[in-house]
């Protein structure tokens, strides 16, 4: 049992009689929205792409409906999972400030949770911690919207139990990104007892129920709204005991290898 082999091509394995599967990580929206350009057209291409290279797999595996890429349905779930380090930590002082944890680019919504920062009405403080192509942009984008004071930058750290302290930390952790396929940023601060902010078609938001506020990707009023209410919201350190255990890798893996064992008893 494989992933797609080099330049995607699966012949190699299906040769052997392995059972291959194709691991369905990201969209072709999301790969549109990091470029410069018309996203329609890189759309199409990226879909093609992802047509030709699923064409002869056994199955797909993914988090979202890989349909609308590669005319393929899911065949078994790829499942989120949590290391052990995220979990509550009553010890840890909320703060007042707005969380966003990763990638400085384009297709991450950032320019939008500056819009909602610079609209806010109260001046809570935005900290961007992660590094990447836009962060020059965005620090400009932050002057030019006024708002340069209350936005910070910060380093990414590798390091999971500080950043599960940086997690809990946060009155709230926005991640504003239209095309998320994953959302995992959001489920282990879920997982920490801070509320999150995510737009709604983000897969994480079935698995974190009561911890999340929703909003319309791509609308900064909205996200502003959303971000107000995760503000006020209070913290429930046993539920996200609950949502820690539930979705730790022991529970997450033991799940996926059934579906496979199941996978490869029908081949």
């Amino acid at each position: 049992m494989t992933r797609t082999g080099r330049r995607g091509s699966p012949a190699a394995p299906l040769q052997i009689g392995a059972t291959v599967i194709a691991v369905h990580h990201s969209s072709a929206a999301l790969h549109a929205a990091g470029l410069p350009g018309p996203q329609g057209v890189y759309k199409r291409a990226l879909r093609r792409w992802y047509r030709r290279a699923y064409l002869e797999v056994d199955a797909v595996m993914s988090v979202i409906d890989p349909g609308p890429d590669s005319s393929r349905l899911r065949t078994v779930p790829l499942r989120l999972g949590l290391g052990p380090e995220f979990h509550p930590r009553p010890h840890v002082q909320r703060g007042d400030h707005v969380l966003y944890v990763g990638r400085l680019s384009r297709e991450k919504g950032l320019r939008e949770l500056l819009e909602a920062t610079a609209a806010a009405g109260s001046d809570w403080r935005l900290v961007m911690r992660g590094t990447g192509p836009a962060g020059d942009t965005l620090r400009e984008r932050a002057r030019q919207l006024g708002v340069q004071r209350r936005v910070s930058f910060e380093p990414y750290t590798g390091d999971r139990d500080e950043l599960a302290r940086v997690y809990a930390q946060a009155r709230c952790v926005a991640l504003p990104g239209p095309h998320e396929t994953f959302g995992l940023v959001a489920l282990e601060a879920a997982a920490c007892g801070t509320p999150v902010v995510t737009a709604e078609s983000t897969p994480s938001v079935a698995l974190i129920g009561e911890f999340v506020q929703t909003f319309r990707a791509g609308d900064a009023a909205d996200l502003l709204r959303a971000i107000e209410r995760a503000r006020i919201q209070g913290q429930d350190l046993g539920a996200a005991a609950a949502l820690a255990e539930r979705t730790g890798w022991d529970a997450a893996l033991s799940a996926e290898l059934a579906d496979l064992e199941r996978l490869a008893g029908r081949r």
